[in-house]
Protein backbone atom coordinates (compact mmCIF):
# COMPACT_ATOMS: atom_id res chain seq x y z
CA UNK A 1 0.00 0.00 0.00
CA UNK A 2 1.19 3.34 -0.54
CA UNK A 3 0.93 6.76 1.51
CA UNK A 4 0.08 9.98 0.83
CA UNK A 5 3.52 12.83 0.74
CA UNK A 6 2.50 15.37 3.34
CA UNK A 7 0.96 18.56 2.16
CA UNK A 8 3.06 21.84 2.54
CA UNK A 9 1.85 23.22 4.96
CA UNK A 10 2.40 20.30 7.75
CA UNK A 11 6.15 19.94 6.27
CA UNK A 12 6.07 23.72 7.73
CA UNK A 13 4.82 22.76 11.20
CA UNK A 14 7.25 19.95 11.39
CA UNK A 15 10.43 22.26 10.60
CA UNK A 16 9.10 25.26 13.37
CA UNK A 17 8.86 22.09 15.71
CA UNK A 18 12.37 20.87 15.33
CA UNK A 19 13.68 24.56 15.22
CA UNK A 20 11.79 25.42 18.59
CA UNK A 21 13.24 22.14 20.09
CA UNK A 22 16.89 23.40 19.30
CA UNK A 23 16.20 26.93 20.44
CA UNK A 24 15.46 25.69 23.81
CA UNK A 25 18.30 22.97 23.92
CA UNK A 26 20.94 25.78 23.11
CA UNK A 27 19.27 28.75 25.35
CA UNK A 28 19.21 25.70 28.75
CA UNK A 29 22.86 25.10 27.59
CA UNK A 30 24.07 28.70 27.85
CA UNK A 31 22.13 29.44 31.37
CA UNK A 32 23.83 26.25 32.74
CA UNK A 33 27.01 27.29 31.25
CA UNK A 34 26.42 30.76 32.82
CA UNK A 35 25.30 29.81 36.30
CA UNK A 36 28.26 27.54 36.37
CA UNK A 37 30.84 30.03 35.85
CA UNK A 38 29.14 32.39 38.69
CA UNK A 39 29.03 29.78 40.98
CA UNK A 40 32.83 29.28 40.43
CA UNK A 41 33.50 32.83 40.36
CA UNK A 42 32.34 33.61 43.49
CA UNK A 43 30.31 32.25 46.77
CA UNK A 44 27.07 33.38 47.41
CA UNK A 45 25.65 33.58 50.94
CA UNK A 46 22.24 33.89 51.86
CA UNK A 47 21.76 36.93 54.16
CA UNK A 48 19.89 35.67 56.95
CA UNK A 49 22.92 33.58 58.18
CA UNK A 50 24.69 36.86 59.20
CA UNK A 51 22.07 38.35 61.50
CA UNK A 52 23.92 39.43 64.71
CA UNK A 53 23.69 41.55 67.29
CA UNK A 54 26.06 43.36 69.76
CA UNK A 55 26.33 41.41 72.94
CA UNK A 56 28.07 43.30 75.02
CA UNK A 57 26.53 46.08 77.73
CA UNK A 58 28.30 48.58 75.75
CA UNK A 59 25.88 49.64 73.29
CA UNK A 60 27.73 51.93 71.15
CA UNK A 61 30.63 49.55 70.94
CA UNK A 62 30.00 47.00 67.91
CA UNK A 63 31.36 44.34 67.62
CA UNK A 64 31.55 40.68 65.65
CA UNK A 65 30.70 37.74 67.98
CA UNK A 66 29.64 34.60 66.04
CA UNK A 67 29.21 31.18 67.68
CA UNK A 68 28.27 28.80 65.11
CA UNK A 69 30.53 28.01 62.41
CA UNK A 70 28.69 29.15 58.85
CA UNK A 71 28.60 26.56 56.41
CA UNK A 72 29.04 27.72 52.88
CA UNK A 73 28.84 25.43 49.99
CA UNK A 74 30.47 22.69 52.61
CA UNK A 75 33.25 25.02 53.17
CA UNK A 76 33.56 26.57 57.38
CA UNK A 77 35.17 29.44 57.65
CA UNK A 78 38.20 29.70 60.20
CA UNK A 79 37.94 28.88 63.65
CA UNK A 80 38.08 31.84 65.84
CA UNK A 81 42.03 32.68 67.33
CA UNK A 82 42.86 34.08 70.51
CA UNK A 83 41.62 37.58 70.15
CA UNK A 84 44.87 39.36 70.51
CA UNK A 85 46.60 37.38 68.07
CA UNK A 86 47.25 38.50 64.52
CA UNK A 87 46.00 35.54 62.32
CA UNK A 88 48.59 35.81 59.56
CA UNK A 89 47.18 33.21 56.94
CA UNK A 90 43.63 31.37 56.50
CA UNK A 91 43.72 28.72 54.22
CA UNK A 92 40.14 27.79 54.31
CA UNK A 93 38.37 31.68 53.54
CA UNK A 94 34.69 30.78 52.32
CA UNK A 95 33.77 34.54 52.00
CA UNK A 96 36.63 35.84 49.23
CA UNK A 97 36.79 35.24 45.10
CA UNK A 98 38.15 31.58 44.53
CA UNK A 99 39.45 29.79 41.93
CA UNK A 100 40.85 31.78 38.81
CA UNK A 101 39.36 35.19 39.73
CA UNK A 102 41.85 37.44 41.21
CA UNK A 103 40.44 39.43 44.25
CA UNK A 104 40.71 43.27 44.19
CA UNK A 105 43.71 44.87 46.79
CA UNK A 106 41.84 46.22 49.39
CA UNK A 107 42.80 49.93 49.73
CA UNK A 108 43.43 51.45 53.45
CA UNK A 109 43.81 55.51 53.86
CA UNK A 110 45.24 56.40 57.26
CA UNK A 111 43.88 60.11 57.37
CA UNK A 112 46.03 62.55 59.14
CA UNK A 113 44.69 65.67 57.80
CA UNK A 114 44.03 66.33 61.62
CA UNK A 115 47.40 65.82 63.06
CA UNK A 116 49.17 68.87 64.58
CA UNK A 117 53.06 66.97 65.64
CA UNK A 118 54.37 63.96 63.80
CA UNK A 119 56.47 63.19 66.94
CA UNK A 120 55.10 59.05 66.43
CA UNK A 121 56.74 59.18 63.25
CA UNK A 122 59.86 60.22 64.51
CA UNK A 123 60.06 57.81 66.99
CA UNK A 124 58.58 54.56 65.80
CA UNK A 125 58.33 54.43 61.61
CA UNK A 126 58.77 56.74 58.48
CA UNK A 127 55.76 58.11 56.91
CA UNK A 128 54.84 56.78 53.84
CA UNK A 129 52.91 59.44 51.99
CA UNK A 130 52.77 57.29 48.57
CA UNK A 131 51.56 53.36 48.13
CA UNK A 132 52.80 50.38 50.55
CA UNK A 133 51.91 46.96 49.31
CA UNK A 134 51.31 44.50 52.26
CA UNK A 135 50.97 40.50 51.30
CA UNK A 136 48.88 39.41 54.31
CA UNK A 137 49.19 35.49 53.46
CA UNK A 138 50.87 33.49 50.58
CA UNK A 139 48.14 33.60 48.33
CA UNK A 140 49.89 36.23 45.93
CA UNK A 141 46.58 38.25 45.77
CA UNK A 142 45.76 38.79 49.31
CA UNK A 143 47.33 42.38 49.36
CA UNK A 144 46.53 45.49 50.98
CA UNK A 145 47.57 48.50 49.95
CA UNK A 146 47.77 51.16 52.41
CA UNK A 147 48.88 55.23 52.26
CA UNK A 148 48.93 58.04 54.36
CA UNK A 149 46.94 61.25 52.95
CA UNK A 150 45.64 64.14 54.64
CA UNK A 151 43.79 66.04 51.98
CA UNK A 152 39.74 64.74 52.07
CA UNK A 153 39.16 64.43 48.14
CA UNK A 154 42.08 62.07 48.53
CA UNK A 155 40.13 59.65 50.61
CA UNK A 156 37.44 58.74 47.85
CA UNK A 157 39.80 56.19 46.02
CA UNK A 158 40.09 54.04 49.28
CA UNK A 159 37.94 51.04 50.42
CA UNK A 160 39.11 51.87 54.30
CA UNK A 161 39.63 54.86 56.05
CA UNK A 162 41.76 54.82 59.33
CA UNK A 163 41.51 57.70 61.90
CA UNK A 164 44.13 57.96 64.19
CA UNK A 165 43.79 59.51 67.15
CA UNK A 166 46.89 60.60 70.10
CA UNK A 167 47.08 64.18 71.97
CA UNK A 168 48.36 65.89 68.65
CA UNK A 169 45.78 65.20 66.78
CA UNK A 170 42.66 68.09 66.57
CA UNK A 171 39.15 67.28 66.04
CA UNK A 172 38.12 69.32 63.15
CA UNK A 173 35.37 71.81 62.19
CA UNK A 174 31.38 70.76 61.40
CA UNK A 175 32.13 72.11 57.63
CA UNK A 176 34.98 69.37 57.63
CA UNK A 177 33.14 66.61 58.84
CA UNK A 178 30.18 67.21 56.68
CA UNK A 179 32.62 67.69 53.63
CA UNK A 180 34.24 64.01 54.74
CA UNK A 181 30.40 62.70 55.11
CA UNK A 182 29.42 63.80 52.00
CA UNK A 183 32.41 62.18 50.24
CA UNK A 184 31.49 59.16 51.48
CA UNK A 185 28.29 58.72 50.76
CA UNK A 186 28.50 59.86 47.09
CA UNK A 187 31.68 58.51 46.22
CA UNK A 188 32.33 55.88 48.46
CA UNK A 189 29.11 54.56 50.10
CA UNK A 190 30.58 51.14 50.94
CA UNK A 191 33.66 52.50 52.56
CA UNK A 192 34.54 51.82 56.25
CA UNK A 193 35.47 54.27 59.16
CA UNK A 194 37.74 53.14 61.92
CA UNK A 195 39.00 54.90 65.25
CA UNK A 196 42.09 53.88 65.98
CA UNK A 197 44.03 55.06 69.19
CA UNK A 198 45.99 53.74 72.50
CA UNK A 199 45.10 56.70 74.34
CA UNK A 200 42.45 56.62 77.17
CA UNK A 201 39.27 58.73 76.73
CA UNK A 202 40.74 60.87 79.17
CA UNK A 203 43.22 61.80 76.67
CA UNK A 204 41.50 62.51 74.04
CA UNK A 205 38.48 64.78 75.26
CA UNK A 206 39.56 67.35 73.33
CA UNK A 207 40.06 65.38 69.94
CA UNK A 208 36.07 64.56 70.43
CA UNK A 209 34.80 65.37 66.81
CA UNK A 210 31.77 67.67 66.64
CA UNK A 211 28.21 66.62 66.88
CA UNK A 212 26.23 65.34 65.40
CA UNK A 213 28.79 63.51 63.23
CA UNK A 214 30.15 61.61 66.55
CA UNK A 215 27.20 59.13 66.15
CA UNK A 216 27.27 58.01 62.75
CA UNK A 217 31.11 58.44 61.82
CA UNK A 218 32.88 55.43 62.70
CA UNK A 219 32.06 51.76 61.21
CA UNK A 220 34.56 50.16 63.59
CA UNK A 221 36.76 50.75 66.55
CA UNK A 222 40.86 49.77 67.51
CA UNK A 223 41.66 50.56 70.52
CA UNK A 224 43.08 48.20 73.62
CA UNK A 225 39.22 47.85 75.20
CA UNK A 226 38.68 43.71 74.65
CA UNK A 227 34.85 44.73 73.01
CA UNK A 228 36.54 47.00 70.08
CA UNK A 229 36.06 45.72 66.46
CA UNK A 230 40.14 45.03 66.43
CA UNK A 231 41.33 45.24 70.64
CA UNK A 232 44.72 46.30 70.71
CA UNK A 233 45.74 45.95 74.77
CA UNK A 234 49.44 47.19 75.16
CA UNK A 235 50.02 43.61 76.62
CA UNK A 236 48.41 39.99 77.49
CA UNK A 237 49.12 37.19 79.24
CA UNK A 238 49.80 33.93 76.86
CA UNK A 239 49.68 30.25 78.73
CA UNK A 240 52.03 27.86 77.64
CA UNK A 241 50.69 25.40 75.08
CA UNK A 242 52.23 22.57 77.08
CA UNK A 243 52.74 22.47 80.65
CA UNK A 244 56.33 22.24 82.19
CA UNK A 245 56.94 18.93 84.18
CA UNK A 246 58.54 20.69 87.12
CA UNK A 247 58.29 24.00 89.11
CA UNK A 248 60.73 26.89 89.37
CA UNK A 249 62.73 27.24 92.04
CA UNK A 250 64.80 30.46 91.64
CA UNK A 251 64.69 33.25 93.86
CA UNK A 252 63.63 36.31 92.68
CA UNK A 253 64.64 38.71 95.29
CA UNK A 254 68.16 37.94 94.53
CA UNK A 255 70.48 40.32 93.60
CA UNK A 256 67.55 42.97 94.13
CA UNK A 257 69.38 45.62 96.32
CA UNK A 258 66.45 48.35 95.99
CA UNK A 259 63.17 48.61 96.95
CA UNK A 260 60.80 50.75 95.09
CA UNK A 261 61.20 52.29 92.00
CA UNK A 262 59.37 54.95 89.82
CA UNK A 263 59.49 56.55 86.22
CA UNK A 264 58.15 59.60 86.07
CA UNK A 265 56.22 60.60 82.88
CA UNK A 266 54.18 63.88 81.68
CA UNK A 267 51.91 65.25 84.19
CA UNK A 268 48.92 65.65 82.36
CA UNK A 269 46.90 63.24 84.42
CA UNK A 270 43.06 62.41 85.77
CA UNK A 271 44.83 62.12 89.49
CA UNK A 272 47.35 64.00 91.31
CA UNK A 273 49.79 60.84 90.62
CA UNK A 274 52.87 63.13 91.43
CA UNK A 275 51.31 64.16 95.28
CA UNK A 276 50.68 60.55 95.26
CA UNK A 277 53.88 59.38 94.84
CA UNK A 278 55.38 62.30 97.09
CA UNK A 279 53.42 61.12 100.07
CA UNK A 280 54.59 57.27 99.25
CA UNK A 281 57.69 58.66 99.54
CA UNK A 282 56.96 60.53 103.23
CA UNK A 283 56.70 56.64 104.44
CA UNK A 284 59.01 54.69 102.36
CA UNK A 285 62.23 55.26 100.15
CA UNK A 286 61.46 55.33 96.53
CA UNK A 287 63.70 56.29 94.06
CA UNK A 288 62.40 58.39 90.79
CA UNK A 289 63.79 57.91 87.49
CA UNK A 290 63.05 60.60 84.44
CA UNK A 291 62.95 64.14 83.90
CA UNK A 292 61.96 64.53 87.71
CA UNK A 293 63.77 61.88 88.98
CA UNK A 294 67.62 60.36 88.14
CA UNK A 295 68.13 61.15 84.33
CA UNK A 296 68.17 58.33 82.13
CA UNK A 297 66.85 57.77 78.97
CA UNK A 298 63.31 56.66 78.56
CA UNK A 299 63.08 52.74 77.31
CA UNK A 300 66.70 53.04 77.17
CA UNK A 301 69.24 49.93 77.92
CA UNK A 302 70.71 52.12 80.89
CA UNK A 303 67.09 52.72 82.84
CA UNK A 304 66.06 49.49 82.39
CA UNK A 305 69.10 47.83 83.85
CA UNK A 306 68.68 50.08 86.85
CA UNK A 307 65.02 48.87 87.38
CA UNK A 308 65.53 45.48 87.20
CA UNK A 309 67.69 45.92 90.38
CA UNK A 310 64.45 46.86 92.36
CA UNK A 311 61.46 44.62 93.69
CA UNK A 312 59.02 46.83 93.61
CA UNK A 313 57.91 49.28 90.45
CA UNK A 314 55.19 51.91 90.95
CA UNK A 315 53.22 51.34 87.92
CA UNK A 316 50.43 54.37 88.34
CA UNK A 317 48.44 54.90 85.29
CA UNK A 318 47.56 58.58 83.89
CA UNK A 319 44.39 57.89 83.73
CA UNK A 320 42.01 55.06 85.80
CA UNK A 321 39.96 53.94 82.82
CA UNK A 322 38.18 50.23 81.87
CA UNK A 323 40.65 47.84 81.05
CA UNK A 324 43.65 51.06 80.65
CA UNK A 325 46.30 48.79 81.66
CA UNK A 326 49.27 50.41 79.67
CA UNK A 327 52.80 49.34 78.92
CA UNK A 328 54.20 50.58 82.42
CA UNK A 329 52.43 47.25 84.01
CA UNK A 330 53.29 45.00 81.57
CA UNK A 331 56.93 46.80 80.89
CA UNK A 332 57.23 45.93 84.77
CA UNK A 333 56.37 41.96 84.70
CA UNK A 334 58.87 42.00 81.65
CA UNK A 335 61.48 43.33 84.33
CA UNK A 336 60.63 40.85 87.26
CA UNK A 337 59.29 43.72 89.39
CA UNK A 338 56.47 43.61 91.17
CA UNK A 339 54.15 46.16 90.14
CA UNK A 340 51.93 48.23 92.42
CA UNK A 341 49.48 49.71 90.66
CA UNK A 342 46.77 52.36 90.70
CA UNK A 343 44.58 52.05 87.44
CA UNK A 344 41.71 50.52 86.18
CA UNK A 345 39.21 48.34 88.99
CA UNK A 346 41.18 45.30 90.74
CA UNK A 347 39.00 42.98 88.40
CA UNK A 348 40.11 44.14 85.21
CA UNK A 349 43.52 43.57 86.60
CA UNK A 350 42.32 39.90 87.36
CA UNK A 351 40.84 39.19 84.52
CA UNK A 352 43.99 40.53 82.06
CA UNK A 353 47.35 40.31 84.22
CA UNK A 354 48.85 37.28 85.06
CA UNK A 355 47.80 35.73 88.49
CA UNK A 356 49.01 37.22 91.92
CA UNK A 357 51.30 39.42 89.85
CA UNK A 358 50.46 42.66 91.18
CA UNK A 359 49.58 44.76 94.36
CA UNK A 360 47.23 46.88 93.85
CA UNK A 361 46.31 49.70 95.86
CA UNK A 362 42.48 50.31 96.43
CA UNK A 363 43.15 46.77 98.58
CA UNK A 364 44.45 48.59 101.39
CA UNK A 365 42.57 51.08 104.05
CA UNK A 366 45.06 53.27 104.05
CA UNK A 367 48.90 53.75 102.52
CA UNK A 368 49.95 53.15 105.40
CA UNK A 369 48.60 49.59 105.18
CA UNK A 370 49.99 49.21 102.15
CA UNK A 371 53.62 50.23 102.88
CA UNK A 372 53.25 47.76 105.62
CA UNK A 373 52.81 45.02 103.06
CA UNK A 374 55.32 45.92 100.68
CA UNK A 375 57.88 45.98 103.97
CA UNK A 376 56.32 42.57 104.54
CA UNK A 377 56.87 41.08 101.10
CA UNK A 378 60.41 42.73 101.15
CA UNK A 379 61.34 40.97 104.47
CA UNK A 380 60.46 37.46 103.24
CA UNK A 381 61.87 36.23 100.30
CA UNK A 382 59.23 32.89 99.97
CA UNK A 383 56.51 35.30 100.14
CA UNK A 384 57.96 37.60 97.36
CA UNK A 385 58.53 34.18 95.21
CA UNK A 386 54.83 34.17 95.23
CA UNK A 387 54.37 36.86 93.23
CA UNK A 388 56.07 35.09 90.19
CA UNK A 389 54.25 31.65 90.33
CA UNK A 390 52.91 33.04 87.32
CA UNK A 391 55.70 32.10 85.42
CA UNK A 392 55.32 28.08 85.75
CA UNK A 393 52.23 28.26 83.76
CA UNK A 394 52.52 31.14 81.08
CA UNK A 395 54.76 34.19 80.26
CA UNK A 396 53.86 37.96 79.49
CA UNK A 397 54.05 39.54 75.74
CA UNK A 398 54.60 43.39 76.19
CA UNK A 399 53.05 44.61 72.64
CA UNK A 400 53.91 48.33 73.31
CA UNK A 401 56.93 49.00 71.03
CA UNK A 402 59.93 50.23 72.28
CA UNK A 403 60.49 53.87 70.79
CA UNK A 404 63.85 53.83 69.09
CA UNK A 405 66.42 56.25 70.33
CA UNK A 406 68.07 57.43 66.92
CA UNK A 407 65.28 59.59 65.11
CA UNK A 408 66.90 59.86 62.58
CA UNK A 409 67.12 56.17 61.68
CA UNK A 410 63.25 54.81 62.14
CA UNK A 411 62.62 51.84 60.28
CA UNK A 412 60.23 52.04 56.88
CA UNK A 413 57.78 49.71 58.27
CA UNK A 414 56.00 50.20 61.43
CA UNK A 415 55.89 47.81 63.98
CA UNK A 416 53.31 44.93 64.12
CA UNK A 417 51.50 46.39 67.31
CA UNK A 418 50.66 49.44 65.35
CA UNK A 419 47.72 50.44 63.68
CA UNK A 420 49.84 51.80 60.95
CA UNK A 421 51.68 48.17 60.39
CA UNK A 422 50.73 45.61 57.68
CA UNK A 423 49.44 43.41 60.11
CA UNK A 424 46.77 45.27 61.02
CA UNK A 425 45.80 46.24 57.82
CA UNK A 426 45.30 42.82 56.79
CA UNK A 427 43.25 42.03 59.51
CA UNK A 428 41.06 45.51 58.77
CA UNK A 429 41.20 44.02 54.65
CA UNK A 430 39.80 40.67 56.21
CA UNK A 431 37.16 42.25 57.84
CA UNK A 432 36.13 44.36 55.25
CA UNK A 433 35.76 41.56 52.76
CA UNK A 434 33.33 40.02 55.60
CA UNK A 435 31.56 42.70 55.41
CA UNK A 436 30.86 43.59 51.98
CA UNK A 437 28.88 39.80 51.99
CA UNK A 438 27.13 40.72 54.65
CA UNK A 439 23.35 41.80 54.25
CA UNK A 440 22.55 45.41 55.18
CA UNK A 441 22.32 45.54 59.42
CA UNK A 442 20.26 48.05 61.31
CA UNK A 443 22.69 51.26 61.26
CA UNK A 444 22.06 52.20 64.47
CA UNK A 445 23.94 48.85 65.05
CA UNK A 446 26.37 49.18 63.15
CA UNK A 447 28.57 52.43 64.31
CA UNK A 448 31.18 53.34 67.84
CA UNK A 449 30.98 56.29 68.82
CA UNK A 450 33.70 58.12 70.74
CA UNK A 451 31.16 60.66 72.71
CA UNK A 452 28.96 57.57 73.91
CA UNK A 453 29.24 56.44 77.41
CA UNK A 454 30.45 52.81 76.62
CA UNK A 455 34.05 54.97 75.59
CA UNK A 456 34.12 58.31 76.81
CA UNK A 457 31.99 57.36 80.14
CA UNK A 458 34.33 54.37 80.66
CA UNK A 459 36.79 56.60 82.99
CA UNK A 460 36.32 56.83 86.62
CA UNK A 461 37.69 57.21 90.22
CA UNK A 462 40.99 56.23 90.90
CA UNK A 463 40.36 54.00 93.62
CA UNK A 464 37.60 53.15 96.19
CA UNK A 465 39.07 54.00 99.74
CA UNK A 466 38.72 57.50 100.48
CA UNK A 467 42.38 57.94 101.27
CA UNK A 468 42.82 57.62 97.42
CA UNK A 469 39.98 59.46 96.47
CA UNK A 470 41.48 62.76 98.10
CA UNK A 471 44.18 62.34 95.07
CA UNK A 472 41.15 62.40 91.96
CA UNK A 473 41.12 65.57 90.33
CA UNK A 474 37.95 66.93 89.37
CA UNK A 475 38.00 66.85 85.82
Amino acid sequence: MSYPLPGRRLSICFVTTILLLVINVVTVFQNITKFSRRTHSITIMDSSVFKERATSNYSKFQFSSKSQQLQINGISPPAKTNKFVYNERSDSNAFLLKNNQSKLPVRVAFFEGFRGDNWIFDRYFKPFTSEVRCACSQDRDDVVIKQMVSKRYEIKSFDIVVFPYDVTVLRGDKLFWARLHEIREQERPHQKWIYATRESPFKLRRTIIPRPFTKKSFHWSLTYRTISDFPSPYGYYQLYETQPNRTRTKNWAMGKSGLIAWMSSNNHTSWYRQNFVGRLNDLTKIDIYGKNGVQCGRSSEECESKIKTYKFYLALENSCCKEYISEKFWRTLTWNCVPIVVGPSKEDYKRMAPPHSFIHADDYDSMEDLVDFVHKVDANDTLYNTFFQWKDTGYVVNSFPDAGSDTKNVPDEPPDQLFYSCAKVCAMAKKYRLEKNKASLDESLSYFDPGSHGWDGSCHDCGTKSWIKKFQKDN
